[in-house]
């Protein structure tokens, strides 16, 4: 019997599980341990994650199949994951508010032979104490060389303007200047920049992943300080 010093001495167990309608079962149940092949699985696990924790149970199992040369159940994975309390980081704000445009998506059938003939522009947030700033980056689309950088803790036309200005600046008028639909890059400002120079203005559409460059260059720039160490940055300079 489980002695408790709140039972009056003749309430017995029984009688206690069957005032609160709770199984006696459910009393006296331990908790298995995990077998040796699912510890081993989760010091895997935890290695991984240690190294990237954007990692999700879904990219986990994949590389899990490759370390230990045999298939995962994904389901496995998750409840192990969960039962660490692991999951993957998420990015946090949305950094594209869509404008209506009549500008269209020019680089569907284009194929981009040289530098300096298509570049493109995205915005991403970047994680700093206390909260979020903004990045916004502008690439050649064919050497994938970042032309300009600005950071700001507003996310708005004038720091997608400076970024154009600078890149216009240092390594001349592109042909063309492709970002998504967000307002900032539709803004009068910033078009009026590129059309100026001679630029055609395309903009990309739902679906059509032709703007996967500057995410991979987002994910890259912000793994070794934000997501592989967990650090963020102290301030930004306005």
């Amino acid at each position: 019997m489980v002695k408790n010093r709140y039972f009056p001495k003749d309430f017995s167990l029984k009688k206690a599980c069957k005032l609160l309608k709770v199984s006696r079962s459910t009393v006296y149940y331990k908790e298995k341990e995990e077998s040796t092949e699912n510890q081993r699985l989760m010091e895997e696990i935890e290695e991984i994650y240690a190294h990237d924790p954007s990692i999700g149970y879904r990219r986990m199992r994949a590389i899990l199949k490759r370390r230990i040369e045999k298939p995962v159940n994904y389901k496995r994975v998750r409840r192990l994951m969960r039962l660490m309390g692991l999951r993957g980081i998420a990015s946090a704000p949305k950094t594209t508010k869509t404008a209506y445009t009549n500008y269209s998506n020019l680089l569907k059938d284009f194929q981009v032979t040289r530098p300096n003939q298509v570049w493109c522009a995205d915005i991403s947030y970047i994680r700093v104490k206390g909260g979020f700033a903004y990045g916004v980056a502008i690439m050649d689309l064919y050497s994938r060389k970042v032309l300009s950088f600005e950071i700001s803790n507003t996310m708005d036309e004038y720091m997608c303007a400076e970024a154009a200005e600078k890149a216009l600046s240092k390594y001349g008028p592109t042909a063309m200047i492709h970002t998504d639909r967000g307002k900032q890059f539709l803004s009068k400002r910033f078009t009026t920049l590129f059309e100026d120079a001679g630029a055609k203005i395309s903009v990309g559409e739902r679906g059509f992943k032709n703007n996967i460059v500057m995410e991979r260059f987002w994910r890259s720039y912000k793994t070794p300080d934000e997501v592989y160490y967990g650090k963020e940055y102290n301030k930004v300079a306005v």
